[in-house]
């Protein structure tokens, strides 16, 4: 029996939940966490969706976004499949890394928005791997406490908590831990749509000052990297345009200059670039990825303390 076409609501919002083949551990350590939101950053631009809201746990994923004029099937394949090769080949397998059909519900009014957006962030707590959400790391909570991450989308649900932002917020931060349950369940389609406003455009972020990271070679670090984030020394050196790369030589700038004082001619020496091209990267992409750029700098941070401990 054929399956039943997915649902495409344009400018309609979803949640979206995808399951690791036979339940099995789709994200065992922090590089695989992080190779995931790099992927779907990426999709995300990619296909002009809008996230509300996402929560990675180690054997399946939530997302709430808001499809544009792309439906939700060939974003969810591009992430999947990328994923998926990845992890094959990072771990010597071959197979499905995904179970089946991904769950795809359809948000209709506007208490199901916040309810939902709850339920995504409570999921870490629910699974008893947290007793707070605010201390799950892979989950876009942190951006709605005021972590800069302008790929997620805060202010609808915001804005329907209260019209003023610091009250909205206290009541976001009420809600947080308050035991939530799905409220979706397979109906006819409404005809209302949420309108989303347009993210304003990013600001410059306020990065701290260099910090105490012991110094280590070239070499050493790009290694660091690579093994972290999936990516090839070649590819960080090289010419490629990859948004995904983009991202790491742009968090290797910052995180050369917080930890070591570096300018841009030490940084462009490292990477293989320009002294111009560091500048550049530093004024134009750095702010619209911020938010990748601290959750990179963390991970490398912890590492690099490891092997000095």
């Amino acid at each position: 029996m054929s399956r039943a076409p997915r649902l495409y609501v344009p400018e309609g919002l979803f949640h979206v939940i995808s399951r690791g083949n036979r339940r099995q551990t789709i994200f065992h350590t922090p590089q695989e966490f992080q190779k995931f939101l790099y992927l779907l950053a990426f999709y995300v631009r990619e296909h002009g969706m809008i996230l509300l809201a996402y929560c990675l746990m180690p054997n399946h994923f939530h997302l709430f976004l808001r499809v544009g004029t792309v439906p939700l099937g060939p974003f969810m394949q591009g992430l999947l499949t990328s994923y998926s090769a990845w992890w094959n080949a990072k771990s010597h397998q071959r197979g499905h890394v995904f179970q089946g059909r991904y769950y795809a519900g359809f948000c209709k009014t506007d208490d199901h928005l916040v309810t939902l957006v709850r339920y995504v962030h409570f999921n870490p707590v629910k699974g008893k791997l947290v007793q707070d959400v605010r201390d799950w790391p892979w989950s876009s909570v942190h951006a709605y406490l005021g972590k800069d991450e302008p790929w997620i989308s805060t202010q609808t649900t915001l804005d329907l908590l209260s019209e003023n932002p610091q009250q909205a917020l206290k009541r976001f931060q009420t809600l947080l831990n308050i035991p939530v349950t799905n409220p979706l369940k397979p109906s006819s389609v409404s005809r209302r749509s949420h309108k989303v406003p347009a993210q304003a455009p990013a600001t410059p972020p306020k990065f701290s000052a260099p910090t105490e990271i012991p110094l280590v070679a070239n070499d050493q670090l790009l290694q660091l990297v690579s093994q972290i984030s999936g990516i090839s020394v070649e590819e960080i050196l090289g010419h490629s345009r990859s948004p995904l790369v983009t991202a790491i030589r742009c968090s290797l700038a910052e995180a050369t200059r917080r930890w070591w004082g570096w300018n841009h001619v030490r940084t462009a020496k490292l990477i293989n670039k320009s002294h111009v091209a560091i500048l550049k990267m530093r004024r134009d992409r750095l702010p619209k990825i911020s938010g990748m750029v601290e959750r990179n700098i963390i991970l490398w941070e912890t590492e690099l303390r490891k092997l000095h401990s």
